[in-house]
């Protein structure tokens, strides 16, 4: 290991012992070198957050204590919080893709080892996956510009391989353009691939008004969704929308509260009840990207709170992001939850939005919603010989889980998807974009 080595290593240690214990900011001494690390982002006091390298090297180090004529800084405050909630022994592995000195595009990924099915191999993908989850992770790249920035990313990869032995593209869009450049890529270069984790994301294509939108349900959807609203607003419920990032933020531990309790009620953990995850929502609501927006709605009676739903606006899209609602109040068979959900997507249609997005996951209550989705999955691609090795024994792993469920059934005819038939999946926005890639 050489000293560079070490020093990574060192700052990974470091991480690893703030993440564990929360801080904010570390000042240590190890011998002759001083490390400060701030892991807090831009917009709280005293802050600053650095995704810097030194020149000749590829490793992306979180630290405002690096600076100087040899330091490469990108300004990409959402993204920075993104890997401020990665894995501790993830190592940012971020790709720039500049044209004449312009950054046109990145690929915000990471370094980190995927263990599965008793292999433990050297990878590559999207930061934070792992831990804060996301949907329709992609390639980011300017308006125009995302053929080039493919392109330039991808020949990165290549000459840069010997780096990497499996990259992982989790939650790509069925059909997009990254998903086919990047099996044109494997294809061209040899590598074998493997699609898996296929999801469902359920969406709403908004109409002009909302009593338009009711009308493409059921009578009895419509039916009970008018109940609810009307029967709330006799009772004097009172429903707060919070549109201010600041005020969002003072009040997503009401979100997490409800949410906690939503799910404790069937003895599961609940995605917002994982360490750091709330300190996380706080960041990327008060890092949001231009053009996008963060709105929190809380329901109560009496002073009292009973549903609460979080939601971000990008581009054309109102993104369903995390509810919850209280089991213990006498109101909880009411259904709060529908009213804040109908409230969010009345707001989306008057704000002149195209979809609502539910996001990952087919769950019975947003079917109620809607019948219509976009398909993501997981693309993997395989450069070493462990890491061919793993994707043979995932075929087999496949194959042999298929001929046990046929068995179990007493038939051997292939298992049937469970894919709604009637559904339609959304055609993927086409997209377009030569430039030089670098890791920074």
């Amino acid at each position: 290991m050489d000293d560079h080595e070490r020093e990574q290593q060192t700052l990974r240690d470091l991480l690893a012992l703030m993440h564990e214990h929360d801080l904010a900011r570390l000042k240590i001494r190890l011998g002759e070198a001083v490390y400060e690390i701030d892991r807090r982002v831009p917009g709280e006091a005293g802050s600053a957050v650095a995704f810097a390298a030194p020149a000749g090297h590829s490793e992306a180090v979180e630290t405002a204590a690096v600076a100087g004529p040899n330091v490469k800084r990108v300004a990409a405050p959402l993204t920075g919080v993104f890997y401020r909630s990665s894995s501790p022994d993830a190592e940012p592995f971020v790709l720039v893709v500049r044209d004449a000195g312009v950054i046109i595009g990145l690929a915000p990924f990471c370094r980190v080892r995927y263990n599965d099915l008793g292999f433990r191999l050297k990878s590559i993908g999207w930061v934070g996956r792992e831990v804060v989850s996301g949907d329709f992770l992609d390639f980011l790249a300017k308006p125009g510009r995302r053929t080039e920035v493919l392109s330039a990313a991808l020949q990165f990869l290549h000459r840069a391989r010997t780096r990497w032995g499996l990259l992982v593209t989790s939650e790509l869009l069925e059909g997009s353009a990254s998903q086919n450049a990047l099996e044109a890529f494997a294809k061209d270069a040899g590598f074998s691939m493997r699609r898996q984790e296929e999801r469902l994301c359920p969406y709403i294509a908004l109409p002009a008004s909302f009593n338009e939108y009711l009308e493409t349900l059921g009578s009895s959807s419509r039916y009970n969704i008018r109940r609810r609203l009307r029967d709330f607003e006799k009772l004097g419920a009172e429903l707060q929308v919070y549109s201010r990032p600041d005020e969002v933020v003072s009040h997503l531990y009401t979100l997490a509260r409800l949410h906690l309790a939503r799910w404790r009620r069937d003895n599961l953990p609940g995605t917002i009840g994982r360490r750091g995850f709330v300190p996380f929502l706080r960041h990327v609501c008060m890092n949001l990207p231009s053009g996008s927006a963060c709105r929190l709605y809380v329901l109560s009676h009496q002073g009292a709170p009973l549903a609460s739903l979080l939601m971000f606006y990008f581009g054309e899209s109102a993104l369903y992001y995390q509810a919850g609602w209280d089991p213990d109040s006498p109101l909880a068979s009411q259904s709060p939850g529908v009213v804040v959900m109908a409230n969010s997507i009345r707001d989306a249609i008057q704000e002149g939005l195209r979809y609502y997005e539910f996001l990952r996951g087919d769950e019975s209550y947003k079917t109620r919603w809607t019948k219509t989705y976009r398909k993501t999955s997981t693309l993997l691609v395989a450069r070493s010989l462990m890491a061919n090795n793993y994707l043979r024994a995932a075929r087999f792993k496949d194959i042999a889980k298929r001929f046990l469920v046929n068995w179990t059934k007493g038939r051997g005819a292939g298992v049937t998807g469970t894919t709604p038939a009637e559904r339609e999946v959304a055609a993927p926005v086409p997209a377009r974009h030569s430039a030089n890639a670098e890791n920074t």
